[in-house]
C-alpha cells in the first residue's frame, strides 16, 4: 500500500512539474483601460484620481509587445502618449517595457485580464514615479 501512494506522489509531482514548465505565454494584444493609478510627478505632486489612461498592445510575437500608452490627469496639465516595447520574462508573470519617448515600466501579469504595471522615469523635465492597474477592455 505504501508503495502504491509512493509511486502515485511521485507521478503526481512529475505531471504537476510538466504542467507549470508547460505554462503557455500570456497573450496581452488588445485595449487595456487604467482602473487604478496614483504617482508623483516633479512640481506636480501627488496624482491619481481624475486620471484617465489606457494602453494599447497592438502587436505581440512571442514574448515580445509594442503599442502605446495614452493618459491625462483631469486638471494638472498633464497630457501625453508614448508609444513602447516590452518583453515577457521567462515566469510570465512579468513584463518589461521600455517607452519610445521616456521611461521604464515593470508590469506584474495578475491573470488573464489584470496587469499592475510600476513605471519610473528619471531625470527630463517631468520625472516621476507610481503605478496603473490595467484591465483588459471587453
Amino acid at each position: 500500500m505504501r508503495r502504491i501512494f509512493g509511486l502515485l506522489v511521485v507521478v503526481f509531482a512529475l505531471f504537476s512539474g510538466t504542467a507549470l514548465a508547460q505554462e503557455a505565454i500570456p497573450n496581452l494584444e488588445g485595449t487595456w483601460n487604467v482602473t487604478v493609478s496614483e504617482f508623483h510627478v516633479k512640481g506636480k505632486d501627488f496624482l491619481g484620481g481624475g486620471t484617465a489612461a489606457v494602453w494599447k498592445f497592438d502587436q505581440q510575437r512571442g514574448r515580445i509587445v509594442h503599442g502605446s500608452v495614452e493618459w491625462d490627469v483631469k486638471g494638472k496639465s498633464h497630457k501625453g502618449m508614448d508609444r513602447f516595447s516590452g518583453v515577457i520574462a521567462k515566469d510570465n508573470k512579468t513584463i518589461y517595457i521600455a517607452g519610445h519617448n521616456e521611461g521604464m515600466r515593470i508590469g506584474h501579469i495578475e491573470g488573464k485580464d489584470e496587469i499592475t504595471m510600476y513605471f519610473v522615469v528619471p531625470g527630463g523635465k517631468e520625472p516621476r514615479a507610481g503605478f496603473a492597474e490595467l484591465k483588459r477592455a471587453k
